[in-house]
């Protein structure tokens, strides 16, 4: 496997912060504020060592710039300036399994992602392994009657 580790307000502490720098890890996991706020965490995005070493640029849940990307959790709107950290040439991968066509055209701009020179692949979300329901429940703490699902 890879070595990865979420980075975020309660993981960063002096330690992360040195294994990160030693390049521990091969994959890193941040939320935009982290990425973009987080004074420490974006010295090291901004290193040449990082710049250097990056494959890719992935933003899960990527249908959050559209519908996050305002008042609500506004750094979502800003990850372009995140792509300054990527080199040139390096994938950028934004996923998502409810990404709508207008937000897919939003992700595409706020992430300086070229239509005509990368691919989109729609495999729907109507899966026969999913499906709804409906369960009832005796109260706030009546965890025992999801046991059927888990």
């Amino acid at each position: 496997g890879i070595s990865a580790k979420a980075v975020n307000g309660e993981s960063w502490c002096p330690s992360l912060h040195q294994k990160i720098l030693q390049q521990k890890y091969q994959a890193i996991l941040a939320s935009p504020e982290m990425c973009l706020k987080h004074s420490a965490f974006r010295e090291i995005l901004n290193s040449k060592d990082f710049y250097d070493d990056i494959i890719g640029f992935v933003v899960d849940e990527s249908h959050c710039i559209s519908q996050w990307g305002g008042d609500f959790r506004p750094e979502y709107g800003e990850l372009a300036s995140l792509c300054a950290f990527v080199p040139a040439g390096k994938p950028i991968l934004a996923t998502s399994a409810t990404l709508t066509p207008q937000a897919l055209e939003e992700v595409q701009k706020s992430l300086l992602i070229d239509k005509d020179l990368s691919f989109h692949l729609n495999l729907g979300n109507d899966q026969s392994n999913v499906a709804y329901g409906v369960m009832y429940i005796n109260g706030k703490s009546d965890y025992t009657a999801l046991d059927s699902i888990l």
